[in-house]
């Protein structure tokens, strides 16, 4: 192998190059690309960075192969006759004519392989720029393809969110209005529990006032047997007896009046009792009915929505299918297309090949023809006419590939025309489909949004109304009960003025019957006087006006002077009587209307524990001078009591049980203020009602806002408790929670209360329990609760301040918790069970932005906008344990765990994933921080 030597293509070699036919090997074709008939052995060797003997062989398999031959050996050891020979092999036809022979051949000869190198670079040229037009053309037209399929791809994203979003949208809706339906039918029946609970409580009231009324109605009759016998038992003195029956009419008629008066009252408070079910009814069933017509209405708005949503659905689908269609019609088109653009490359290069075949014969034909010539024995050869036909060869042969180049020009640009036009116009549609589709979706958007207003707006102006009407039934109410009052004093005055007339008249006919007596008795006296005869009375006159007089000096002391000297007397009864020293400021004494008692700055207790600013007894006349002292009623007003009184409250219920000196029938307290520095309690009014032998046999409690009503009723050895809260109460000890509603139910015996069940409305929600207390030693609670519909945006800032979160929540819980008292009950609980919380946001975390950031750095803050959380909960010892949580909305779920110590720190971990049709991402992060600041750090 000669390093000089330089080697040329051959026109099968530039056929390999251009066509890329894959028939040599890759070391072959690297160094058949390096040959351009310029360069020799040594600077191929040099740019291929091959051995010696690798390009020796690679040279020799391409000559052998016919793709190279060799050009120029510039050595100095060959001819150079060899050398015009290889080098006009393929380009000339005049090689048979020796220069030798013919000088004229030589120079002709010169000359045409100094055309055909010319003509062959012209070619090259040609060949090259047209190669290089295709490879821009290609390249272009796959950058358009590209982008279109970009362009197409984030139209079709576009979409995809947008149908995603309204999707979302409405199903939001469907679950909003679900969500309303089924609390406003919850709500209609915890509404109609509580009516159904308040008749109860009602009809049982009645039962216990009419029980109340026929056992007094009984102790009056025993009351006035006692009496009659008591006044039959007594001196039958005329005068007295007279007094005494004056006295006993007076007490009736005030009894009767009272009765009167009473019997009115109840008969008022049974017909406004009356009228307020009646208005309760008419309010039901006026609600009902207008519940009626609202769901009606709702129901007929939810058959139209489905009806739409299924139209929709339907033209969605229907859209889905036609695009479904035209994308696959749009890529048979372009399979088409581009099978016949490649079929249009195949055939011009097979033309390509055609005329560089016919163009090698003609090239043979001509070289035969040439060296047949060049063998004759004329001494003489005209070359001009072989000259001339190599020149009309040649433009013709130029000519015709020029015209096929601007053939295939014109074709490919029509092809470009007509594709960027089909292509413009695709685009235009599609274009016009996605705005007609935005526009319609908007129009929709709008329509539902103008519709919910309305709908809103209704509500509000129904809510409106109805806030109208009971404030103005409230109105009415408060007038009727204003002019019932008016006529109540009304009537009650005319009755006093009636009474008073009636005594007025009953005096002067007594009058006028004693000036009748007197007028007879000083007829008889004169008579008597005539014939000096006195009686025993007149004897005994002077003695029984005197007794008279002594007795009215006496009644008339016991109004006016104080009663003090008889207050250590009063203290030792009632201290004996409760176990426990009683003082008392002041006393006074009335005997009109009945005996009473008014004591003045009471204080009970050894420290004093019970101040009460006033204490009214009312006295039965008849046990005042006898050993059992008999007190229709103690009236309590305005009393303070220390919290260390209550543990001693059941030594004095049984020191009174033992006393059988005094008998209690009525205990009624008003204002009554319980002091405790550990909770704030409201002041509240009671009354109990005692039996002869000084049991309870029932107590009632409410406090003075009327938020608050307990009724205790001994049944043998236990008591039952009902418990109910108006709007607005909230527990004394526990957590501070705003109850719209509350009732409960108990039983109570020994140390220990069974509370059966109680019910909640509170925060726009309903929870029902259990739970059972035991008390006397340690204090303890165990029970059970559920929940539903709860707004957690209202409830959590009760428990912290420190995190924010919303939704509805539900809940199962069992719970339990000890303490050494009651203020403490709620310090320590013991709490476990599950809960749901439903549509809301997790405030402090950020999960969608944890999984962007990729697990780069921490995140804190954000939040979460969630469809359902559940997991199970657990509370001891002051830690929350949240487990088996999952979290759901939309296209991102998340579960895991965390933990909540009672320095407010938190740790836990939870596993993120985000999934969609385009693709998935996943993250596991640990959860640090605080309840202030929680953070998301990757795992």
């Amino acid at each position: 192998m000669d390093m000089k030597t330089i080697y040329s293509k051959t026109g099968k070699g530039v056929l390999e190059i251009k066509n890329k036919a894959g028939k040599l090997a890759r070391d072959l074709l690297k160094v058949l690309s390096l040959i351009d008939g310029k360069s020799n052995v040594a600077e191929i060797i040099a740019k291929s960075k091959l051995s010696d003997a690798e390009m020796d062989r690679a040279l020799l398999q391409l000559s052998a192969g016919g793709f190279i031959k060799e050009f120029s050996n510039t050595s100095g050891s060959a001819p150079s006759a060899p050398l015009e020979s290889s080098y006009v092999d393929d380009l000339d036809f005049t090689s048979s004519l020796s220069p030798g022979k013919n000088p004229y051949q030589s120079a002709q000869t010169e000359f045409r392989q100094r055309e055909s190198a010319d003509r062959v670079k012209a070619e090259q040229e040609a060949r090259k720029k047209r190669e290089e037009g295709d490879r821009l053309k290609k390249e272009q037209a796959l950058r358009q393809a590209r982008d279109e399929a970009a362009r197409l791809a984030k139209v079709e994203a576009e979409r995809k969110t947008k149908e995603a979003a309204a999707l979302k949208m409405r199903e939001e809706m469907e679950r909003k209005a679900k969500i309303e339906a089924e609390a406003m039918a919850q709500t209609q029946r915890d509404l109609g529990k509580i009516l159904e609970a308040e008749r109860r409580a009602l009809e049982q009231t009645d039962r216990k006032k009419q029980q109340e009324t026929e056992r007094e109605a009984r102790e009056n009759a025993e009351r006035r047997n006692r009496d009659d016998a008591e006044r039959q038992r007594r001196d039958g003195d005329e005068g007295r007896r007279r007094d005494e029956e004056e006295r006993r009419y007076r007490e009736e008629s005030e009894r009767k009046h009272k009765e009167e008066e009473e019997r009115k009252r109840g008969e008022e408070e049974a017909r406004k009792r009356r009228e307020d079910e009646e208005r309760n009814r008419k309010e039901e069933e006026e609600r009902k009915r207008r519940e009626e017509e609202e769901r009606k209405r709702r129901d007929e708005e939810e058959r139209r929505q489905r009806e739409f949503e299924e139209r929709k659905r339907k033209e969605e689908e229907e859209r889905r299918r036609l695009e479904e269609e035209e994308r696959r019609k749009r890529e048979e088109a372009e399979l088409r297309r581009r099978r016949e653009e490649e079929e249009r490359r195949q055939h011009r290069e097979e033309e390509d090949r055609r005329r560089e075949e016919e163009e090698r014969k003609r090239k043979d034909e001509v070289r035969a023809r040439s060296e047949a010539a060049a063998k004759s024995d004329l001494p003489e050869f005209d070359l001009s006419g072989l000259k001339s036909m190599e020149s009309q060869i040649a433009s013709e042969f130029e000519k015709q590939q020029e015209e096929l180049r601007r053939r295939e020009e014109e074709e490919e640009r029509r092809d470009r025309e007509q594709e960027e036009v089909r292509r413009a116009t695709e685009r235009a549609e599609r274009e016009e489909e996605a705005r007609l589709e935005a526009e319609r979706r908007e129009a929709e958007d709008r329509e539902r949004r103008e519709r919910m207003e309305r709908e809103r707006q209704d509500r509000e102006e129904r809510e409106r109304k109805r806030q109208e009407e009971k404030d103005l039934r409230i109105k009415e109410q408060e007038e009727r009960r204003i002019k019932s009052e008016q006529e109540r004093q009304r009537q009650e005055e005319a009755k006093v003025e009636t009474a008073r007339k009636a005594r007025e008249e009953d005096l002067s006919r007594r009058r006028k019957e004693q000036e009748e007596h007197d007028r007879k008795r000083a007829e008889v006296k004169s008579l008597k006087k005539q014939k000096a005869i006195r009686t025993p009375l007149e004897r005994f006159a002077p003695l029984i006006i005197g007794v008279i007089a002594v007795v009215a000096v006496v009644v008339g002391g016991i109004q006016l002077l104080p009663m003090n000297t008889y207050i250590p007397s009063i203290e030792k009864i009632a201290s004996d009587h409760i176990g426990e020293p009683v003082t008392i400021g002041s006393m006074r004494v009335s005997v009109l209307g009945g005996m009473s008692m008014s004591l003045d700055n009471v204080r009970v207790g050894t420290t004093q524990d019970v101040k009460i600013d006033k204490v009214e007894l009312l006295l039965d006349l008849g046990s005042v001078f006898g050993e059992i002292k008999v007190i229709r009623s103690i009236n309590v007003e305005s009393a303070s009591v220390a919290q260390e009184v209550l543990p001693r409250l059941p030594n004095w219920m049984d020191a009174a049980l033992t006393d059988k000196n005094v008998q209690v029938r009525r205990i009624v307290l008003k204002s009554v203020k319980l002091e405790s520095s550990a909770v704030k309690l409201p002041n509240f009014d009671a009354e109990l009602e005692l039996s002869p032998e000084g049991v309870i046999e029932r107590a009632a409690l409410d406090t003075v806002d009327g938020k608050l009503s307990v009724k205790i009723t001994p049944r043998g050895a236990e008591f039952d408790i009902d418990v109910t809260a108006g709007k607005g109460w909230v527990p004394p000890v526990g957590p501070q929670i705003e109850f719209t509603d509350f009732s409960a139910t108990a039983v109570a015996s020994g140390n220990q209360i069974r509370v059966s069940e109680f019910r909640a409305l509170l925060y726009g929600g309903a929870a029902k329990g259990s739970a059972l207390i035991n008390f006397g030693g340690p204090w303890s609670i165990v029970g059970q609760l559920t929940s539903e519909r709860i707004a957690l945006q209202e409830l959590m800032p009760v428990f912290t301040k420190d995190a924010k979160s919303s939704g509805q929540l539900e809940v199962a819980l069992q719970y339990s918790t000890t303490a050494r008292d009651l203020v403490a009950i709620f310090d320590a609980p013991k709490i476990d069970g599950t809960f749901v919380i439903r549509k809301g946001n997790l405030d402090g975390v950020d999960l969608v932005r944890a999984l962007q950031m990729g697990g780069r750095q921490n995140v804190q803050g954000g939040a979460t906008r969630f469809e359902e959380i559940s997991g199970a909960l657990g509370v001891a010892g002051g830690r929350y344990q949240y487990r088996n949580l999952r979290l759901a909305s939309g296209l991102l779920s998340a579960t895991g765990g965390f933990e909540v110590f009672p320095s407010k720190d938190v740790t836990g971990r939870v596993y993120v994933e985000l999934r969609s049709q385009a693709a998935q991402i996943r993250g596991n992060f640990i959860i640090d921080g605080n309840l202030k600041a929680v953070v998301l750090k990757p795992n």
